[in-house]
């Protein structure tokens, strides 16, 4: 039976939608705590612990881009419950077997279970009459628990190093099982709602321009985001203060979500996007500086602020113009496109260069990029405002 505009719209259809998205967004918003997880308990080196996160967040992808081609095929509350049972038998597998032979594997794997959650997630929401507020909610409540998590986290290490975290981290995904029940299996609407010209809107100019945008804002923020436990220990913060500014600032983030949801209604997109992208920019050219405790704070404020309110601005302008949901669908697996490429090229990075620096400059003028590739879409639509869209 077809699920009515009505019924998807109901508060538990959206939340069921977002919880489970939120508690897969534990290891990208949380990526420094569990790189420092795999140096300080598993005897990972740096280098290799940020290729395991980017096989992690590969894995997302991979899962990600699988259900955007069988998004119009199979119901999505049993796409959810076995992307959950998935992930779930992913992280046990870490826990009882995991090592530094196939730890690339096991949370290749993980990431893929996490990849179908995520996809499901935010198609679901994609649906909804206000797409735009519903993302807001989402990335707020994803950074809002991630906060938590930063706060908790060094009692977490305390009790049992990087295995506890898994243990909190599956404990949550159990109970998530049961939200799969109550998402809403849109495969039919979309099939129909994607029509004959799906393809030609996908791979227009403007579309690739956009994608484009969102591909090099991840890779940019994820780059410098994986190492910011060892850029403020570079500048002789210990990991108490480094934990305290992440546990902080993640409340700017939410802040940053929340104002997109706000005025995606109220203000064009050629003054929100000004603002965003370039405080983003400075701010992330700002870590190659000397900077003391209350700096690093700031300039994490401003990160944080920036990366989560650029997130639901991108999606929000690809919805403002699109008929199909086509682009929406691979705009999703595109970021954590991002999000892995982003740890891999910091990595290499590092390894090639042997410092921080770098990683930062090439964070940065990847942000600038972005920003350019977006600039005419911005353009062409400044007459036009954020919010409302339906049928993404």
């Amino acid at each position: 039976m077809q699920t009515s505009i009505h019924s998807r719209d109901k508060i538990i259809s959206i939340f069921s939608a977002i919880i489970p998205t939120m508690v897969v967004g534990i290891p990208i918003t949380m990526q420094p705590g569990f790189v420092e997880g795999l140096v300080s308990f598993m005897g990972i080196s740096e280098v290799k612990a940020g290729y395991i996160m980017a096989a992690e967040l590969f894995g997302l992808t991979a899962g990600t881009v699988l259900f955007a081609l069988i998004a119009t095929l199979i119901d999505w509350k049993r796409v959810m419950g076995g992307a959950i049972a998935l992930l779930i038998a992913a992280n046990l597998l870490t826990i009882f077997m995991g090592n530094e032979g196939n730890l690339l594997p096991l949370r290749s794997l993980a990431g893929v279970g996490g990849g179908l959650i995520t996809a499901v997630g935010f198609a679901s929401l994609a649906n909804t009459q206000k797409p735009g507020r519903n993302y807001g909610w989402l990335i707020a409540c994803v950074i809002g628990f991630s906060a938590v998590g930063f706060a908790v986290l060094p009692l977490i290490f305390k009790a049992g190093g990087y295995k506890a975290l898994l243990w909190v981290f599956t404990t949550i995904l159990a109970i998530c099982m049961i939200a799969s029940r109550f998402v809403t299996s849109d495969h039919k609407e979309v099939r129909v709602a994607d029509g004959a010209d799906a393809a030609g809107k996908l791979f227009s100019p403007m579309g690739l321009l956009a994608l484009g945008s969102v591909l090099l804002f991840f890779i940019a923020y994820m780059g410098v985001f994986t190492y910011m436990f060892s850029i403020g220990g570079g500048n002789g913060l210990d990991d108490t203060q480094v934990i305290s500014v992440l546990s902080i600032t993640q409340f700017c983030g939410v802040a940053g979500a929340l104002t997109i949801s706000f005025l995606a209604s109220r203000v064009r997109h050629r003054w929100l996007a000004i603002v965003i992208y370039t405080a983003g920019i400075i701010g992330i050219f700002a870590f190659k500086l000397d900077i003391a405790f209350g700096v690093f704070l700031l300039l994490n404020a401003v990160f944080q602020f920036c990366w989560n309110a650029g997130q639901p601005l991108l999606l929000a302008i690809i919805a403002s113009r699109q008929s199909s949901g086509a682009i929406m669908r691979f705009a999703i697996p595109l970021q954590f496109i991002g999000m892995a490429i982003g740890p891999a090229i910091a990595a290499t990075v590092l390894d090639k260069t042997g410092g921080y620096g770098p990683v930062i400059t090439v964070s940065g003028i990847l942000a600038l990029l972005s920003f350019m590739m977006i600039t005419p879409f911005i353009l062409k639509l400044k007459r036009r405002e954020l919010g409302g869209s339906h049928g993404v």
